[in-house]
């Protein structure tokens, strides 16, 4: 008889691992919780990696393995000859992890695509229950994308008609999509699972540096907003000099970094690796999480939110998705509408003339961030959702 209250779970889809960004953290959170008591390992299809193998790269981090299946296939004659095999190894692995006696799940993150499709209806015939995760609406992408993007976004949209027949549940990061996919929900459980961040134990700073670091960390997409919070910086170092904005992240566009670098005041730091993250937000004043008021902003859950109140440093904003859901103007954090450099301004000067109230708002916000945000109570929620499927 199986036991129903064991998982051997297989995390796959459109996030990186070992290392990555936002998708990659909202995994490993999930995967710290859910490893205590289950077998948990990760599957993925061309992640681009530094090894020279095409076929096979097999690893552990902190005990969880992972396995990445034709990595670095580009559209050389090579891939012709690799790609069919590493499809064929791709079934391999997913029937050689299955497990007796217990419930398998296969945990799709970020939707159904071209490209992990074959693997998710070979799992299912196999006998892997099938979660899908959305933490975005393709629908509304913004931004200049590559011919292979653009197809991969499409498809997704058309798989999403494919639900039903496929998934045996759905989790969503926001009300938005929540909502979207309700339409599901006499088929399929859904369950709302936003943010996470682990809360770091720095000592809540009881004075500002000098200068006054403000940073942005993220993308450099049309959503983030980064031209509303270079307008707002320029006019707010002119009237209090002792500052700087630190920005960091991935970007290859280099006249779109001496854009945003014209001001000497503005330093872009460029990609920080996990190991450094932590101890490079911890050295901020401010932290600053805007976006602009786009349908694909407000369709997801932006992740900086949770890691910058985890800090228990004062948070700047934008009131885009569910924010305003979570968090309390001037108590938690300083909420502004997007694309509004004033309010930045406003917000700027506010908690540097303030700076008891703006430790005092790090800190509710860090309280936030443990009552909503935890990887404890997502894992559980997670967990008792995955019990819950039949």
């Amino acid at each position: 008889m199986p036991d129903s209250t064991k998982f051997n779970i297989i995390f796959t889809g459109e996030f990186t691992y070992p290392d990555g960004m936002a998708g990659t953290k909202r995994i490993q959170h999930l995967i710290d919780y859910l490893s205590i008591e289950n077998t948990v390992k990760v599957f993925l299809f061309r992640q681009k990696t530094n090894h020279k193998s095409s076929l096979k790269i097999e690893d552990k981090k902190d005990n969880i393995t992972y396995r990445i299946i034709g990595s670095n296939l580009g559209k050389s004659l090579k891939a012709l000859f690799f790609l069919p095999l590493s499809v064929i190894y791709g079934f391999i692995t997913l029937s050689q992890w299955k497990l007796n006696n217990v419930k398998n799940i296969l945990y799709v993150y970020n939707g159904i695509t071209l490209e992990n499709i074959i693997f998710i209806l070979f799992a299912k015939i196999i006998g892997y229950k099938v979660i899908v995760e959305y933490v975005e609406d393709f629908r509304h992408y913004a931004g200049n994308l590559s011919s292979g993007l653009a197809i991969k976004n499409k498809t997704n949209v058309f798989f999403e008609r494919l639900l039903p027949f496929i998934s045996k549940g759905i989790v969503v990061i926001s009300t938005y999509l929540l909502h979207k996919f309700s339409r599901y929900s006499k088929k399929i459980p859904i369950i709302h699972i936003p943010i996470s961040a682990y809360v770091s134990e720095n000592i809540i700073p009881t004075s500002f540096n000098s200068p006054i670091k403000i940073v942005y960390s993220g993308s450099f997409g049309a959503k983030d907003g980064l031209d509303t919070l270079i307008t707002a910086f320029n006019e707010f170092s002119k009237n209090y000099s002792d500052c700087q904005l630190l920005l960091s992240g991935k970007t290859k566009d280099n006249d779109l970094i001496q854009k945003y670098c014209s001001n000497p005041k503005i330093k872009y730091i460029g990609y920080v690796p996990d190991h450094e993250f932590d101890s490079f937000l911890a050295q901020a004043d401010i932290l600053c999480m805007t976006r602009n008021k786009m349908q694909f902003a407000n369709a997801g859950f932006p992740f900086k939110l949770g890691e910058y109140l985890a800090t228990g440093k004062p948070v700047i904003a934008s009131k885009v998705s569910d924010i305003e859901l979570y968090v309390e103007n001037m108590h938690d954090a300083m909420l502004i509408e997007p694309e509004r450099p004033d309010q930045i301004v406003d917000a700027l000067m506010y908690l540097v003339q303030n700076p008891d109230k703006a430790f005092e708002i790090g800190k509710n916000g860090q309280k936030k961030c443990i009552t909503h945000f935890s990887p404890e109570v997502n894992g559980k929620k997670l967990t008792e959702f995955l019990l819950s499927i039949k």
